[in-house]
């Protein structure tokens, strides 16, 4: 059964790499956004998912994970591996401002919290001339290279693609911890969390810090990759999609926000004969799907099942 399941995801992970090998050009591009929502909606499927919080603050951290890496590169002329891994760290930490706030409000106060916090850093980043350049944008944003060779658009793929699989396991194995059952018992009954002595105000600082990292390093790579930051490079919009990833894949599974980024980021492409009744479409199968599918496509049991495939029978829990 273990041989099966090996097989089966080895087949699926070489499928993806050589794919956009082999077709290039749109669906190349296409690869690389699949690959950055999917690591969005896993990182934000912590708060929502893990949390039981409605985070609309993503797209925010995107932005400044986008700009920090910007930034570090053409200010401090930092290199790129280390600006990117910095810009996660900028964003954890803005991540950590927002949380410790945020413990303090339930339900739509949170999400009023959330979304100040978004359009305090639209407005920011819209009115920062001298660090941001406004509306216009920061342009040229260099590329990576490896022994000379500067990334081309099947090279950023790939980069995008393995950091996706790495926050898939890191998301997993943080889900499966004594800290993702923490947050899990929280999000049940924050009384009775506390009286087993969890400290709740860390546990989800915790929580912000870590979803804010992982969209940071998304920003990051997404600015990279169409070499440009500007304040729409992730919109509410934008926001509003990646929750609709996590709970049409399934809020509170591993694999959920990744069919849920597959599917949602590829739809508007795949509809896009239809011109402009494209958005009208999506928007009308994605309510059709909400409501087909209230519970995410992916049920827990079906993740569990998956997960002891994807680690090759040796089980998904620690």
């Amino acid at each position: 059964m273990a041989s099966k399941a090996r097989l089966g995801w080895l087949a699926f992970l070489v499928a993806v790499v050589v794919v956009p090998a082999v077709s290039g050009g749109y669906v190349g591009h296409v690869a690389v956004f699949i690959s950055i929502y999917v690591i969005l909606a896993s990182s934000l499927n912590i708060m929502i998912g893990l949390s039981g919080r409605t985070c609309f603050a993503h797209a925010a951290f995107a932005v400044i994970g986008g700009y920090a890496c910007a930034l570090l590169q053409l200010r401090l002329h930092i290199p790129y591996w280390i600006a990117l891994a910095m810009a996660g760290v900028v964003t954890a930490i803005a991540g950590v401002m927002l949380g410790i706030p945020a413990t303090r409000t339930r339900g739509p106060y949170l999400s009023l919290v959330t979304l100040g916090f978004g359009e305090i850093v639209r407005q920011v980043s819209i009115n920062a001339m001298n660090l941001t350049r406004g509306p216009l944008g920061i342009p040229g944003l260099p590329r990576p290279s490896i022994a000379g060779r500067r990334f081309g658009q099947y090279e950023m793929f790939l980069l995008c693609f393995l950091t996706a699989v790495a926050t898939v396991v890191i998301c997993s194995r943080l889900m499966h911890s004594r800290f993702g059952r923490s947050v899990m018992a929280i999000r049940e009954d924050e009384t009775a969390a506390q009286a087993f002595g969890i400290d709740i105000a860390r546990t989800t600082v915790i929580a912000f810090a870590v979803s804010a990292f992982f969209a940071g390093i998304a920003g990051a790579l997404s600015a990279t990759y169409l070499q440009l930051i500007s304040p729409d490079l992730f919109t509410f919009a934008d926001m509003f999609i990646m929750v609709c990833m996590v709970v049409l894949g399934g809020s509170g599974t591993v694999f959920g926000p990744v069919l849920g980024a597959a599917m949602l980021a590829a739809a508007p492409e795949m509809l896009r004969f239809l011109d402009e009744y494209r958005m009208l479409v999506f928007g009308a199968l994605l309510v059709a799907g909400i409501r087909w599918w209230p519970s995410g496509v992916i049920s827990k049991r079906l993740d569990e099942k998956l997960l002891r495939g994807f680690y090759f029978g040796a089980g998904a829990r620690d």
